[in-house]
């Protein structure tokens, strides 16, 4: 799908449909390309899935008629299909959601006779990194550090990747990735308009179609990818060449940080076949001894599509020969995930507004604490599951067999100890049990009542697998944090979403 960036660049849709709840940096928010996709968009009555799917629905219905075409439609019904979407890497997670849902409405993911169709979302430079790390084959060495860069139509976006292992390759994210509306879109306005300005009055007798055969036939296809420096159109790629190497920069100062060097840049995506955009990184990190990669031909702007081909084979479960020739092990959040908990309140460590007094276990609480599984920046390892123990007060009548626990999501760099404006709801996570009211450990109070207690575990699972809550245990046998007297874990009270467990709900 990399392929199609240049005639369709759903970055600007999805940063419209943001753009309300200030995702936008000012440079961004005032660009004409956004104005216009703005306007665009208003004169379509479509929201931005709407837009994406329309978009999807068209090349999905001309991939399938195409594939029929040689295989015939009997047999194309017959097989199971895997879609690999790739997206930028610095889609947050509304984004990547609203790219699912403009895949459901263009029809990809219908029923079939032969089952359900499996959709993976991909970074574009994940899927980059796969094809070319795995093409240079044994001129690849362990420890070495590259710089993905994915110089696309839209986004600029860049992941660096240790190389762990060789035989087979196995790769690690060395830091989080970055990236900035800075792609060839906007060399392509500069020139534009530099060209209509030269024309003058003439360039009102140029046809809307002679105006795209010459931006794609000429520019985008012949003159862009091989231009070298010149004194006339040096200034269309000045527009942002220098915004490209700050990002490039700051993912070797990232890298550095962590006591690694980086071995190489490796350039990918439309941009990313520029002559003039090789020779600009090379002239500024030669001297550093960082090389500066580019395959030859169409092969940087169809990395991502063979790495996302490469990726939906390596994720299939049934693979016949059991061999991963290379995968990614490991990556770095982008955000911090958790969940909301009433902690034992400590005058030194909680506010005073979030106090509350506990009255079915008599004792005073801080409310809107966070417990988080995942810290932006932290490194992922995608086989090992992260869990913690939880433990609700139920009275009589006020337990129905159902638990939910809110999610809740963070992009500042050191994520807060307590609910802030900062930290946005994620989704719900709900259980259904087959733990009965009175199978639940019983706890006396200090005013001597009796109340019930459920002990469960919540677990994240960074590969995606559908397996997010643990069965409780009504006797806390597989609660693996310290048990206070009496079996309740006071630290560890989670915050409901009805108001029959613990004291009241946070909304």
């Amino acid at each position: 799908m990399d392929a199609m960036k240049a005639r369709f660049r759903p970055n600007l849709v999805w940063r419209q449909r943001r753009n309300s709840l200030g995702d936008l940096s000012p440079d961004v928010r005032d660009s004409k390309l956004l104005a216009r996709a703005r306007e665009m968009m208003e004169k379509s009555s479509k929201t931005a899935v709407d837009l994406i799917a329309d978009y999807l629905r068209l090349l999905w219905e001309h991939a399938m008629s195409t594939i029929s075409r040689e295989l015939s439609e009997i047999v194309v019904e017959a097989l199971a299909i895997h879609v690999v979407v790739t997206v930028p890497a610095i889609w947050q997670g509304y984004a990547r959601h609203a790219m699912e849902e403009a895949v459901k409405k263009a029809g990809i993911l219908d029923d079939r006779l032969a089952g359900t169709t499996k959709l993976t979302l991909a970074p574009e430079p994940e899927a980059a990194a796969l094809a070319t790390l795995y093409e240079k084959g044994s001129g690849v060495k362990r420890g070495n550090v590259y710089v993905i860069c994915d110089a696309g139509g839209g986004t600029v976006d860049l992941i660096s990747y240790r190389v762990n292992r060789t035989k087979p390759m196995i790769l690690g994210e060395a830091v989080e990735g970055t990236g900035g509306l800075c792609g060839g879109m906007f060399i392509d306005e500069v020139f534009k308009n530099m060209c209509m300005g030269r024309l003058g009055s003439k360039s009102k007798q140029l046809s809307n179609e002679g105006i795209r055969e010459i931006m794609k036939g000429q520019w985008e296809y012949g003159i862009k990818p091989q231009f070298k420096p010149g004194m006339i159109l040096k200034k269309t790629f000045a527009a942002v060449f220098p915004d490209i190497e700050k990002l490039v920069e700051g993912q070797i100062r990232m890298v550095t940080n962590k006591g690694l060097s980086v071995t190489g840049i490796i350039l990918v995506g439309g941009l990313g076949t520029s002559q003039y955009l090789y020779d600009y990184l090379t002239a500024v990190y030669s001297e550093a001894g960082i090389s500066v990669l580019q395959s030859s031909g169409r092969k940087p702007r169809t990395a991502i599509c063979h790495g996302a081909v490469m990726k939906g084979f390596l994720e299939e479960p049934n693979r016949h020969d059991g061999i991963t020739p290379i995968m990614i092990a490991s990556t770095v959040s982008r955000a911090s995930y958790g969940i909301t908990f009433r902690a034992l309140f400590d005058p030194h460590q909680h506010l005073e507004e979030d106090k509350f007094w506990d009255n079915r276990m008599t004792k005073w609480r801080a409310r809107h604490q966070m417990k988080w599984y995942l810290t932006r920046g932290q490194a992922v390892d995608k086989i090992k599951p992260v869990r913690f123990s939880w433990s609700r007060c139920y009275e009589e009548g006020g337990y129905h067999g159902t638990t939910s626990d809110r999610i809740f999501q963070c992009y500042d760099e050191v994520p807060p100890t307590r609910k802030t404006s900062n930290v946005q709801r994620l989704g719900t996570l709900k259980c259904n049990l087959d733990v009965g009211y009175s199978d639940l450990r019983d706890f006396i109070n200090k005013r001597g009542e009796w109340v019930k207690i459920l002990k469960y575990e919540i677990e994240m699972v960074p590969s995606g697998a559908s397996h997010p809550c643990h069965e409780p245990d009504p006797n806390g046998e597989n609660v693996k944090s310290h048990l206070a007297p009496g079996g309740v874990n006071p630290g560890q009270i989670a915050e409901s979403e009805s108001t029959s467990a613990l004291a009241s709900s946070d909304r």
